[in-house]
């Protein structure tokens, strides 16, 4: 019976990964991109991953809200061996960006090197989406995150996350002990499900990028978060359970369970927010 639930509980994901693994060698008309959207979708992958990461590409690329561009940042030493895999090439033929980096800065890629594209082209009024390499969005994903960010234009969006949680004495609890009840103060996002930052609420991340790294280098949800706050920019939560919890990607990659073990079980999250938070001067209570 166990077996039973678990071959069930796989199967939309192992369905969805035939179906997009059809597109990506059937499917040749491009992508319609409109630069007047100025939403621009990035994220990025590494390792083994990248063979994979087309999958959430292909999700991204069926999306029914306008948006400007989709950009898949790598660090260039990942690819240095095999090079780009044919399942990008088709997709970079449909409208795909790929940006190889110089600087391995982990899971900030997506969102750093976003941020410092539009930052030195001056489009300070764009909207940054970033994306997870690893799950499946749905058609309508974007435009939820859309509608959220055009009824709270003030605010980053996001479907998932956590409240920041306090003790009696107004000091952080344990990230382990953080509830999944979210209260517009103190609502930390997530990045599986996707997030929309408004480019304002980024300001001077073009100036931590050392900061983050030595202080904050595996938990970049921690530190973004922290970010917005001293920006000024609180964040809402869009209301919706299918998106709230993507369907992942079928894989033996254990790297990220290993990441969880060290960011929420032995406290690497904790030791991530006291430096973050002494960083930025602030105070949750």
């Amino acid at each position: 019976m166990k077996v039973y639930k678990k071959i069930k509980k796989k199967l939309p994901s192992a369905k969805l990964m035939f179906e997009m693994w059809w597109a990506n060698r059937t499917q040749q008309q491009p992508r319609t991109f409109d630069p007047s959207a100025n939403v621009h979708v990035s994220l990025t992958s590494y390792g083994k991953r990248i063979d994979k990461v087309y999958f959430t590409i292909e999700s991204i690329m069926r999306q029914s809200a306008d948006m400007s561009s989709i950009t898949l940042y790598l660090y260039r030493e990942d690819i240095k061996q095999s090079g780009i895999p044919k399942s990008l090439s088709r997709l970079q033929k449909r409208g795909l960006r790929i940006e190889l980096v110089d600087q391995d800065l982990r899971s900030y890629k997506k969102l750093y090197y976003s941020y410092l594209e539009h930052f030195n082209s001056g489009n300070t009024e764009a909207s940054l989406v970033t994306a997870d390499d690893d799950v499946f969005y749905s058609e309508t994903w974007l435009a939820k995150l859309l509608e959220g960010a055009q009824q709270h234009p003030d605010k980053v969006i996001a479907y998932r996350g956590h409240t920041i949680s306090l003790n009696a004495d107004g000091q952080l609890q344990p990230y382990r002990e953080w509830k999944d009840v979210f209260d517009n103060e103190r609502f930390l996002p997530t990045g599986v499900a996707g997030v929309l930052y408004p480019f304002a609420s980024l300001k001077n991340l073009e100036k931590q990028s050392k900061e983050f790294m030595s202080l904050c280098a595996f938990a970049d949800d921690l530190w973004f978060k922290c970010l917005t706050l001293s920006n000024g920019y609180l964040a809402h939560q869009v209301e919706d359970c299918h998106d709230s919890n993507p369907p992942a990607i079928l894989t033996l990659n254990t790297k990220r369970r290993g990441l969880a073990l060290y960011n929420v079980h032995q406290g690497g999250n904790d030791a991530q927010m006291r430096n973050t938070v002494e960083y930025f001067s602030l105070s949750f209570a």
